[in-house]
């Protein structure tokens, strides 16, 4: 399989039924489906055709295969749900070492030594609320080894990380994110979890 080519898998409602697999609400997951909301948040990240990309919550692959279809070097597959596990392995089936899946907690992984190569590295993530804020502290303490972050939050954590000094929502998250990396906020939805 080359990359840039549309995978040969079964579509992703499909995948969802085959697996059993609903969203869990005490993981915080929120499987995207729309295509083109997926098409949209691949194209944020620019040209990854020599890039790696580390995706956080990979739940059953939805973003991967559009990763993996922009031309992704490579995508690690980070997934704490063990139900998730073979929807990923269906997409390695396809794409061979172009993918990585790791079963474990992203709390309990060092991030920028995981699988390294001398490809740029970017962490993807559709982060959950709970978590979102620890893991993005995490990983800005070690921000020297990724290329960028492209990471989906709640409006809350959003508008922390965005915050302008001297407004109600700057703090200690906003100091240090605006510290270590340039921050935008890419595109602001509101669509509901299925």
């Amino acid at each position: 399989m080359t990359s840039g080519t549309k995978l040969p898998l079964p579509p992703l409602l499909c995948v969802l039924q085959a697996y059993g697999l609903e969203a869990q609400k005490g993981l915080g997951q929120n499987f995207i489906l729309s295509p083109e909301r997926l098409a949209q948040i691949a194209k944020f990240p620019g040209f990854l055709k020599e890039t790696t990309v580390i995706e956080v919550g990979a739940g059953p692959g939805e973003l991967i295969r559009t990763l993996l279809e922009a031309d992704a070097l490579k995508v690690i597959a980070i997934e704490t749900d063990q139900r998730c596990i073979p929807a990923l392995i269906e997409v390695r089936h396809c794409v061979g070492s172009r993918l990585v899946i790791h079963h474990a907690d992203a709390l309990e992984l060092d991030l920028s030594t995981l699988e390294h190569d001398l490809s740029p590295r970017i962490i993807v993530a559709n982060l959950p609320y709970h978590i979102s804020v620890h893991l993005t502290i995490q990983w800005l303490k070690k921000a020297q080894y990724f290329k960028g972050f492209f990471l989906m939050f709640q409006k809350e954590v959003a508008d922390h990380l965005t915050a302008s000094p001297g407004t109600k929502t700057y703090g200690r998250l906003s100091v240090m994110a605006q510290w270590k990396c340039q921050i935008k906020q890419l595109l602001r939805s509101s669509y509901s979890k299925r």
